[in-house]
This record gives structure tokens, C-alpha cells and sequence, in this order.
């Protein structure tokens, strides 16, 4: 076996992702859940040394409104929403796609649309 592919073969350390929980994103007005944000790297500090603290808005895709301020601290993937029918789970009543992510320092506005 050769040399280079003995040490592809070594174990890299991982990054390593976690779980750090959910938030979900809903609209001030009419309280639709519109993002479901995956906090992946919680602890995760940019390299000044100060932790990575976002001030996220959700444009809502049903009333035209904006989700409150929430504020995410961290790294994390943001994704659309997808609600079941609670009678049968293999249908859905609403789902929410996310579209675009505007980014202006520590501010977040995340843009939705509303799949039929």
C-alpha cells in the first residue's frame, strides 16, 4: 500500500456537529411556524474570540408580516417548515420554503414562500 493512501486512510479528527437544539421561527402576527433553525455548533466563537450571536427575522409568506427578533447564538443550518396533518401523517396542511438568506453583519433575514 502506498504512503499517501496509508495516511488517507488514517482517521481525520472530525469537526464534529452537534445537536444543539432547535428554534423555530414564527411569525409576530399570525404565528405561522416559517423556519426551523438547527443550532449545529453552539459554543462556536468567530476569531476575535466572541461568540457567534445572530439576530434573526423570518419574512412571513402567509400575511406579509416579519417573525419577532430571535437571537441564535452560534452555528446553524435554517431550513423551511413542513406541517402534518395531525389526522394523517403521511399529508401535509402547510409548507414553508426558505428562499434566501440576506446577511448584514450579525443580522439575518430569512425570505419565504409558501408551497401549495
Amino acid at each position: 500500500m502506498s504512503k499517501l493512501k496509508q495516511e488517507d486512510e488514517k482517521e481525520k479528527p472530525k469537526e464534529g456537529l452537534v445537536d444543539g437544539g432547535h428554534v423555530i421561527i414564527k411569525c409576530s402576527n399570525c404565528n405561522k411556524p416559517l423556519v426551523d433553525v438547527l443550532i449545529v455548533k453552539p459554543n462556536e466563537k468567530k476569531s476575535d474570540g466572541t461568540p457567534f450571536i445572530w439576530k434573526c427575522v423570518a419574512e412571513c409568506c402567509y400575511c406579509s408580516d416579519k417573525s419577532f427578533i430571535t437571537e441564535i447564538k452560534g452555528i446553524f443550518r435554517a431550513a423551511g417548515f413542513i406541517v402534518e396533518d395531525k389526522e394523517n401523517s403521511e399529508h401535509y396542511t402547510e409548507i414553508t420554503n426558505l428562499d434566501d438568506i440576506v446577511i448584514d453583519e450579525d443580522n439575518i433575514l430569512f425570505k419565504t414562500s409558501r408551497r401549495k
